[in-house]
């Protein structure tokens, strides 16, 4: 049974988020580990997903933080701001975050 709709006004959610990681001949599929911010759609209509800046601007704006990311060696890591930069320049990560924000919200429609 559907529950009573719940206002709340800065809303966030977690996911683990598939990255398709390429390497020689092929892909590895990994994980991150997301906490995402709904964002207003006037909120993100400013970032272009055209260019470099509006895509990465994009990320920034609808991605909390990142949990449960290891470095070279597979060790856990605090991320710090610079490890956070990084992720957010990697072009298959923004493809990722991207497609999984938008599918996660879109299904929330489709349930309505």
């Amino acid at each position: 049974a559907a529950m009573a709709f719940k206002l709340i006004r800065n809303p966030t959610f977690t996911h683990k988020v598939y990255v398709m990681v390429p390497i020689d001949g092929s892909f590895r599929e990994e994980t991150l580990k997301v906490t995402f911010r709904v964002r207003s759609q006037t909120d993100l209509f400013e970032h272009d997903l055209r260019t470099p800046e509006g895509t990465e601007a994009y990320c920034r704006a609808v991605v909390e933080k990142f949990a449960d990311v290891q470095d070279e060696d597979g060790n856990p890591m605090d991320l710090s701001e610079a490890d956070n930069d990084a992720l957010f320049a990697l072009p298959y990560v923004q493809i990722a975050l991207i497609s999984y924000y938008t599918t996660a919200l879109s299904k929330a429609r489709a349930k309505n």
